[in-house]
């Protein structure tokens, strides 16, 4: 069976299974990295919003032997443990002062990105953009969000800057940071003072786990880290969702690396979570942080202004001592197994009448919860290739 007609057989099964009263429709929906992916609105009576269920894994799935009846069964099941949230009011979104307080930023690829950004307001950074959204709700299920884009700060009559006062003052504050040592998250968070030699890498993300590279930017998080463990740092970009903190100690090549991080973006991180191929560099000396291709190009920490100080200074303070967690935990909801079909999110847009705006609900990361994720892969790959080098170096 072709891809296309894989589609519409979907659709046609998941018209019989959910019976009258439900109107179905094949959409593409445009993500993150130039992606577009495949994917069936299913609208419930006079509802004006349908979620959009992504369709490309399916036909994965159904590649590599699974029945179509299971798929059917399985998008079943998701469709009806992802509700919408009660109490979410589309009339909302069109009044700043009711959601000026939800407004958040996160870190994408620029380049990837480029026709994206060409309708959205951004900032750019080093390879990469920062841009805004709007934090709708977030519960044990996901994080509903909603891109602004242009035409927003003219329906909300507001600047790029008072824009980017408020995402700044926010984010912080809706997704506080955690700092997790890789010790503690391959189990053995008691001695982390003798894991740190073994696996000195940490991840640094937010509670929720999505948007979490935007982290870097977070007041002095990054600044006060660098002076807990006395070294200037590696900045490795797992996802849009964390990146990984590496002390740097002056024997590691940045060029593999380099390489290591584009093998691990190719083969084990989904496109469209992907942030960067690039290598950063911290600056203990200079507070600032550049791309180990071109270090001559530094963006000073202290370049975006009005960022809350959600991390006091000293608040990374532990004598002798790497702690397992920095920052609140995440929360043991986020736990839980999802179906055998994993997919990495589900689109919300309004009916085609209502089409004023399209909003995004992204499944918290659970890799921490995983003994097999795609998260403990590449670190490991990158920890193997970490030991190699340490071997190596004269």
């Amino acid at each position: 069976m072709v891809y296309e007609q894989f589609l519409t057989t979907v659709k046609e099964h998941m018209e019989c299974a959910l019976g009258p009263g439900y109107e179905l429709s094949l959409r593409k929906i445009p993500k993150n990295n130039g992606l577009v992916l495949d994917s069936l609105c299913i609208m419930k009576g006079d509802s004006n919003i349908a979620p959009a269920i992504y369709l490309n894994t399916c036909y994965e799935h159904f590649r590599a032997g699974m029945p179509l009846e299971d798929i059917v069964g399985e998008l079943l099941f998701l469709y009806n443990s992802s509700r919408m949230p009660s109490g979410i009011n589309l009339q909302s979104l069109a009044s700043y002062s009711d959601v000026r307080n939800r407004i958040a930023f996160k870190l994408i690829h620029a380049e990837a990105n480029r026709n994206l950004l060409k309708k959205t307001p951004h900032i750019n950074w080093l390879d990469l953009a920062l841009v805004f959204y709007v934090c709708i709700s977030e519960d044990h299920s996901g994080v509903i969000t909603a891109l602004i884009h242009n035409e927003h700060l003219n329906i909300w009559n507001i600047s790029p800057e008072d824009l980017r006062e408020q995402a700044f003052s926010n984010t912080p504050k809706l997704l506080p940071p955690t700092l997790k040592s890789m010790a503690s998250l391959l189990g053995n968070p008691e001695d982390e003072t003798e894991d740190y030699e073994a696996a000195p890498f940490f991840i640094l993300t937010n509670t929720s786990g999505v948007n979490g590279a935007g982290c870097l930017l977070y007041g002095d998080i990054i600044k006060n880290f660098a002076a807990m463990v006395g070294q200037d740092l590696i900045i490795l970009p797992s996802s849009i969702h964390e990146v990984l903190l590496l002390p740097d100690t002056g024997d590691i090549s940045y060029e593999e690396m380099g390489r290591l991080v584009t093998h691990i973006n190719e083969t084990e991180v989904p496109e469209v979570d992907r942030l960067s191929n690039e290598v950063y560099l911290y600056s203990k000396r200079l507070d600032s942080i550049s791309m180990a291709s071109d270090a001559d190009k530094a963006v000073p920490c202290a370049f975006l202004p009005g960022l809350c100080r959600c991390v006091p200074k000293g608040a990374l303070s532990y004598p002798g001592r790497i702690p397992a967690v920095i920052g609140p935990r995440l929360h043991p909801a986020r736990a839980r197994t999802y179906p055998n079909i994993r997919l990495p999110s589900w689109n919300t847009v309004t009916a085609p009448s209502q089409a004023t705006a399209s909003w995004n609900k992204t499944r918290p990361r659970v890799h921490f919860q995983e003994p097999v994720s795609r998260l403990m892969v590449a670190t490991a790959a990158i920890q193997g290739e970490y030991n190699k080098q340490k071997t190596i170096s004269p």
